[in-house]
Formats: structure tokens, sequence, C-alpha cells
């Protein structure tokens, strides 16, 4: 939900990394030019001489075994180079090539993904996004190969079809569950008018076939994040939605979709401004009525306020920390006559950090006597958002920087 570059070709890295719309959308596979399955390579393994057993002084005749080679990046990218289909050329722009290597079937010996255009394609214009805006510009077939490691000697085992762009951006990876390192969620970005598309493909083993794709789709107005948002280990997906709607201004809705071990299937949905309303409603509400723990319990980020209570600190300070009016009163908050918000139209969340999203809210409350204080504070809408708390306030430290 990602800022994207390149990895130079001279650093040792396995992967391209980058940042991460719509809701997951099918892809057409009925190019021409369909996925490609190759054959595994065969070979007889040379013979190793040993001692004969129970003959002590004997000599060991050395292996006629070769030493394996130690697939890192540079050596995949020369063994690459010999065995790529004559007719693709192995995508390099300006020097720098992706190329991935990852570990499908568990045995030491890591696959590798690269990518691949046709032969009469010109390389260099692949990373301009100035081509994006040229009239008349055709559009260039890019495919995803898939080498299967034996032993430290890779072979071509899949050509996958992805479709057709004009910018390449990234090549990412990420183990679709924390502690193992298959399934493997691959991305490929390439940029578009309207902004990133990212082809999604999810593979469950070294036979180079996806158990499940489809492009993911950045624009100004619908954004996809992928990240593990329940602490399940899984990674998950979330998209987020800015709509217009009458009455409301531009409402957001957020979709979360979970793997079931075949695809991301949805799992629940989530509007954000209209919720955020009757969440300030009942934060008014609670205040004008003196219900200090209702409020504490439902608004305040309960990690913060163990925190503070171990330092000693009773609920009316609490209060008056975490609506940021410190400084403006003493001791307890006054009786209140009126609490003012300002009025939400659209989603205001912006900042991030690794708790969620945060922005900062200003709104003014007034005292029987009508007396006014402006306070400041953070609300956070936490890094999974579906959960029972979906916005809560949190306290500015000294420096004005929200707690991590």
């Amino acid at each position: 939900m990602l800022r994207i570059w390149l990895v130079t070709s001279a650093l040792a890295s396995l992967a391209f990394t980058a940042g991460c719309a719509l809701a997951p959308s099918s892809v057409a596979n009925d190019s021409e030019l369909q996925d490609q399955a190759l054959p595994e390579s065969s070979g007889e393994a040379a013979a190793t001489l040993t001692a004969p057993s129970g003959h002590p002084g004997a000599k060991v005749s050395p292996s006629l075994e070769p030493p394996l080679p130690e697939l890192g990046a540079e050596e995949a990218k020369r063994q690459i180079g010999e065995i790529f289909p004559s007719h693709l050329q192995a995508l390099s722009i300006q020097g720098r090539f992706p190329l991935l290597l990852h570990d499908l079937n568990g045995d030491g010996a890591p696959e590798a993904f690269c990518l691949g255009v046709l032969r009469r394609v010109k390389m260099g214009l692949l990373g301009d996004f100035s081509q994006l805006f040229q009239e008349d510009k055709q559009a260039v077939e890019f495919y995803l190969l898939m080498f299967l490691n034996e032993r430290g000697y890779l072979s071509l085992q899949r050509i996958i079809y992805l479709g057709q762009w004009h910018v390449f951006q990234s090549l990412e990876r990420m183990p679709l569950h924390r502690d193992r390192p298959s399934p493997l969620l691959l991305l490929v970005s390439f940029a578009t008018h309207e902004g990133t598309d990212r082809v999604l493909l999810v593979f469950g083993d070294s036979t180079g076939v996806p158990v499940y794709r489809t492009v993911l789709k950045e624009t100004m107005s619908a954004k996809p994040r992928l990240a593990d948002i329940d602490g399940d280990g899984v990674i998950d997906l979330v998209v987020q939605e800015r709509v217009m709607e009458e009455a409301v201004g531009y409402e957001t809705f957020l979709t979360w979709y979970r793997w079931n071990g075949k695809s991301f299937r949805e799992y629940q949905s989530r509007n954000v401004v209209r919720n955020l309303r009757s969440f300030l409603a009942k934060v008014k509400d609670s205040l004008l009525a003196g219900n200090v723990s209702t409020l504490i319990r439902f608004a305040f980020d309960p990690q913060e306020v163990r925190r503070l209570k171990r330092g000693g600190l009773e609920e009316a300070e609490l209060l008056i920390r975490f609506l940021g009016l410190k400084g403006a009163v003493k001791d307890e908050l006054p009786r209140l006559r009126d609490v003012v918000f300002p009025q939400i139209m659209e989603n205001p969340f912006g900042a991030e950090n690794e708790r969620g999203s945060f922005f900062r809210l200003g709104f003014r409350l007034v005292d029987e006597n009508g007396l006014s204080y402006l306070a400041e504070t953070l609300l956070l809408m936490p890094r999974n958002p579906f959960r029972e708390q979906q916005f809560l306030f949190l306290p500015l430290i000294d420096t004005g920087k929200p707690p991590s």
C-alpha cells in the first residue's frame, strides 16, 4: 500500500526490492505466446572413488566430481547468459539486471527468476518514463523466466508471459508465510499513465507454474498494500479505494483479502470517513457526560495507557495527556459545554509509521463558563484497521512526534 527502485546488477543482491489498486482482477492468458514449460536437464553424476573398507592405510583417490559452483548473483547471471532462449533477450536497463534468487523446494539451492523481452525491442527505453507519453508508442511484451537449480547449475524451467507495458519499474519478492520459503509471492511492477500495475504471482514449488496470479492496480484513487496485518504469519492484501459519495465527501473503503491456500479472497471491508465521524461523535458524547473511564477504554491506545499508568498517571492526567491539553489545564478537565471537532470530508490519515497511519487532530473544548481550550493530539488508524478499535488517540511526546 510503496519509492521503487532497481538494484544495480554489480551488487551481489539476490533480488530487487520495492515499496507496494483495485481489487485483484484476473489476468488474461490468451496471448499467442503462452507460458512455456522446459524439460528438466538430465545427466549422470560423476563417479566417486573411495578406499575399500577394512583396509587401513589405503589411499583415497580424489573425487572425479567437480566442486559445485556457489550460486550467487554474479554466478547466476553468468549461467543465465549462457542458456538464455534465443528468441528473447534478458532485460537489462543501463547495466542493471533484475534478478531474484529464492529456494523454492528447500534443497538449499536457490532457483533464479529474471525478465525477458523480444530481441527486436530497444532495451534502453524500457526504463524511460517519457515513453508513456509518446504518441503511437507500441507496448512491449514482457516475460518472466524461471531457472531450476540442480546442484549449483541452472536450467531453464519455464517462460511465463506477463503482458504488455511500456516502462518496467521493479522485481520484488516476499515469502507468503513468515517462517516458510514457499509459497513465494513475486511482484513485477510497471509504470502506467494512471499509476502502477503490479503483476502478482504465487509459486508453490520449483515447477515454475504459478498457483495464483492477478494484477494489482495503483492509481490516484486506489492503493493495494501487502502486509501481515493480523500477525498470523501470512501476508494479507488490503485494498484502499477512494470514492466520491453524496453527503459524505470522498469516502475511503478498505477491503481485506486473506490467503486461503489457493488465492486471496475477500474477508472483510470497512469505510474510513463515516466511521471516523461516528468515532468522534462518541468521543464528544463521552467528554460532555464526563465518562472518562469509558473514553479511555474505547478511544485511547491501550499500549500507551499502560505505559503512562506505570509512570503514575491517574485517569484525569491521562485524559489531559491524550487530548493534548497539557499546559492548557492544570489538574483535571473542567466541566464542558461543547466539543468542536473539524468536519471530516475525506480520509485524513496521511502519515505512517510501524504502528499504522495517523494525523494531527486539532479541536476546541468549551467549558460551562464559555472559556475555550485549544487542543492538538494524534489520531491513529492501526496497521490492522479491521480490529475492534479502528481509531485510537495517541499522546504527543515532547518532540511533537507520535510514540513508536
